[in-house]
């Protein structure tokens, strides 16, 4: 079997540096890793979703081949989006920046928005990840 058919965790499928953003803002970009294809690397937040499988003892009889590879061979299911965390996402960010109103915030009483300028001001000693 060649390396590219079995590749280990050395081999062409491994991201070299996966961390790409910073924790204290807003991800910028995200690793799309398909199966059988180098990682590329794209913009944006990674959108919300899960890979969903029927359990293995689940299903009638057994499953040809033996063990699985950790690499590539495990069948890893169908990707299901979630559609409204990535929809909160979407108006949380539209309400940070003040999309909706032209007011950042908008409707976050005066204390409120007091602590959130403290939470991510660029000047605080212990500054706050993003989430």
């Amino acid at each position: 079997m060649s390396e590219q058919e079995n590749p280990t965790p050395s081999g062409p499928l491994e991201v070299e540096s996966p961390i790409i953003n910073s924790p204290f803002y807003q991800p910028c970009f995200h690793w799309q890793i398909r199966k059988g294809e180098p990682p590329v690397k794209a913009e944006g937040r990674r959108p919300a979703s899960y890979y969903f499988r029927v359990p293995e003892h689940a299903q009638r009889g057994r499953r040809q081949g033996g063990e699985q590879d950790l690499f590539g061979e495990a069948d890893v299911g169908q990707e299901e989006e979630l559609a409204l965390v990535n929809l909160l996402r979407q108006r949380l960010a539209a309400w940070r920046k003040g999309e909706l109103t032209g007011r950042e915030y908008d409707g976050a009483s005066p204390v409120t928005r007091e602590l959130l300028a403290l939470w991510s001001s660029e000047d605080r000693m212990q500054r706050l990840f993003f989430a």
